[in-house]
């Protein structure tokens, strides 16, 4: 009896469901693995499942062996993720994570530290604007949607992309004549620099887990779901304990995903063409 006992429970795990998950790339491959070792960990014992961290060197490494199956669960900002489903039906996205702030979502904030500029009518096309990546969300995007909004255009205006939300802040403080937009949860932690808000775009969802529905069924992500949205981290002192060595993008608590919220996103990319990225 007790050999089969544990010959059954040697087959079970041999057999058990391997997923592979990569994140964002946004960091050299130890520190990812790192960040996301832990929280992968406390997966396997929740649910049961084997993880595998997979690095993915680029963006669009990532996408590829996404939609080649080779990947089961993706980490995406809005953007990327609605570029990715024009493509790619089968991708599913099921838990949107919080900020430290507690909430799934953040604005695209245009600012300055212009003393001459304190609104949006008071920009002048001579000023430079400061943008982060053509497929961020809150780069292209949501600038030229709100220049839009107020009746104008980055084509009236020069621009540039300087990568990280945390340089278009330094670009702005350290260059004259300069206007730049920037996630509101970033610029929060900026405060000190006095920073003026011209003008905001809509809310926006903050980063989610994309699951492929073409390798991963849905037992396997309700069971995700359930080991992530139990934590209530920014109220609970235990649950802050487990999730202190995450990722600072899902270490804040998550919501199930409502596919609703990137609908602003969506419609914006349905009439903005961001143009190639300049350099």
């Amino acid at each position: 009896m007790r050999y089969f006992l544990v010959l059954s429970i040697l087959i079970v795990a041999t057999y058990a469901k391997v997923i592979n998950f990569s994140p964002l790339p946004m960091d050299k491959a130890p520190k990812l693995y790192t960040q996301y070792n832990v929280m992968l960990k406390y997966l396997e014992e929740q649910t049961g499942y084997k993880f595998n961290f997979i690095y993915s060197a680029s963006y669009k490494e990532l996408i590829r062996n996404f939609k080649e199956g080779k990947i089961d669960i993706i980490e995406l900002g809005a953007l990327p993720y609605v570029k990715l489903k024009e493509q790619f039906e089968d991708a599913y996205p099921f838990l949107t994570f919080n900020s430290k702030y507690g909430k799934p979502n953040y604005s695209c904030d245009l600012i300055t530290t212009e003393k001459n500029i304190n609104k949006f009518s008071d920009i002048v096309h001579s000023n430079e604007v400061i943008l982060t990546r053509s497929l961020s969300t809150c780069g292209y995007l949501m600038s030229e949607y709100i220049m839009e909004e107020k009746g104008e255009s980055l084509k009236n205006f020069h621009y540039q992309y300087v990568g990280t939300h945390s340089n278009v802040l330094l670009k702005i403080l350290l260059e004259e004549n300069t206007i730049g937009t920037v996630k509101s949860t970033v610029l929060d932690k900026y405060s000190q620099f006095k920073f003026k808000t011209l003008a905001k775009s809509p809310n926006i969802p903050g980063f989610a887990f994309i699951a492929n529905k073409n390798t991963i069924g849905s037992k396997e992500i309700k069971a995700i779901e359930s080991a992530i949205l139990k934590l209530n981290p920014l109220g609970n002192e235990k649950d802050k304990e487990i999730v202190s060595k995450w990722s600072i993008n899902t270490k804040f608590g998550a919501v199930k995903t409502d596919e609703k919220i990137y609908d602003i996103v969506i419609k914006s990319t349905k009439t903005i063409e961001i143009p190639k990225e300049k350099r």
